[in-house]
């Protein structure tokens, strides 16, 4: 992900849909750095933490959402729009949001 990116999006999507998300957590991958970041949230609370690096794991993402009446494919296509970044599309790489969000699954 794009961490500025990441961030405009997260803040919007909890100020929209926060009281039907009634718990959401990942760990996450940014371009940015080669530090693990953990994101955990109840309805309208939202924090993030910083841990170590990856290590030998391949950096990932993944995001949990529970919670009732979400727009699955909306805020799976927002997700999208801030992991597909500028650089990857000036050299001609695509990246399905289907695969490159297979570790976020919903609960609803």
């Amino acid at each position: 992900f794009d961490a500025p990116r990441f961030d405009q999006y997260i803040q919007s999507l909890v100020a929209v849909y926060g009281q039907n998300m009634l718990r959401y957590k990942g760990v996450l991958y940014f371009k940015q750095t080669d530090r693990r970041c953990v994101l955990q949230g109840v309805h309208m609370v939202c924090s993030a933490d910083v841990l170590g690096t990856w290590g030998d794991k391949k950096p990932a993402n993944k995001i949990v959402i529970i919670g009732k009446n979400l727009p699955q494919k909306a805020i799976l296509e927002g997700f999208a729009s801030v992991l597909l970044s500028a650089p990857l599309k000036k050299r001609g790489v695509w990246v399905d949001p289907r695969k490159a969000l297979a570790g976020t699954a919903f609960r609803t």
